[in-house]
């Protein structure tokens, strides 16, 4: 996802939907209000414990009543920037 900015938009459709990034550098995506549409889950992956992922969401990303799963593999230091977002 490099150069990924705000503007920048992934459209599901029907059924499950899912994005998937790996990275051995930073990475640091700051999601607009259309970005993610009808996505349900983002898969992150870290190799060799360098870089980092730093997600910036926004509260349009997920539908009202929806939910999604941000899942990461290897991952040591994750940051998720969100204002009623849930860690589990």
């Amino acid at each position: 996802m490099s150069g990924w900015d705000a503007t920048d938009q992934l459209t599901g459709g029907a059924g499950f939907d899912y994005v998937y990034s790996e990275t051995s550098a930073n990475v640091n995506i700051a999601f607009g209000a259309n970005s993610l549409i009808d996505i349900e889950e983002i898969f992150v992956s870290q190799h060799f414990n360098l870089g980092s992922f730093t997600f910036v969401m926004h509260d349009a990303n997920v539908a009202a009543g929806q939910s999604m799963i941000i899942f990461g593999q290897g991952l040591v230091r994750p940051t998720l920037v969100g204002r009623r977002e849930r860690r589990n």
